[in-house]
């Protein structure tokens, strides 16, 4: 069930250009299920885990739905964790230049914790536009 969100906007992944979402975008960047939340997080100062970089990253949050891992289909591999409580903040596709984080890396909480999420994005971008020319 997608706890009463829209159906994933998944046409914009489909393609090879790099994509990047936070936020909402990272709930319908996905193409699972995503539950509503008890609680949901609120605010500033949670904790993520960068489970790639094995850092842990303050951010801003502001959402009451998850994306459940259980049912992230094949070539999506999970990239962030809430250390709150371990539901899944961020995915990667494997196959496509396609990311995104639930968190708000914009919001500077941490204060530039996840400002690499920018950078990883206009290098892909860069060198997505190297490819086509």
């Amino acid at each position: 069930s997608r706890g009463g969100l829209p159906a994933p906007n998944s046409a914009h992944v489909r393609g090879a250009h790099p994509n990047r979402g936070n936020g909402r975008d990272h709930l319908r960047n996905h193409i699972s299920d995503c539950p509503k939340m008890v609680q949901g997080h609120r605010g500033a100062n949670h904790p993520v885990k960068d489970d790639i970089n094995n850092k842990v990253e303050i951010t801003s949050m502001n959402h009451g739905f998850m994306v459940d891992r259980d049912s992230l289909p094949a070539g999506v591999e999970e990239t962030h964790t809430s250390l709150f409580d371990g539901t899944l903040c961020g995915i990667k596709m494997t196959d496509r230049p396609v990311f995104s984080v639930q968190h708000h890396p914009e919001a500077s909480p941490g204060p530039q914790d996840s400002f690499y999420l920018f950078q990883t994005f206009m290098d892909t971008m860069a060198k997505d536009d190297a490819l086509a020319s």
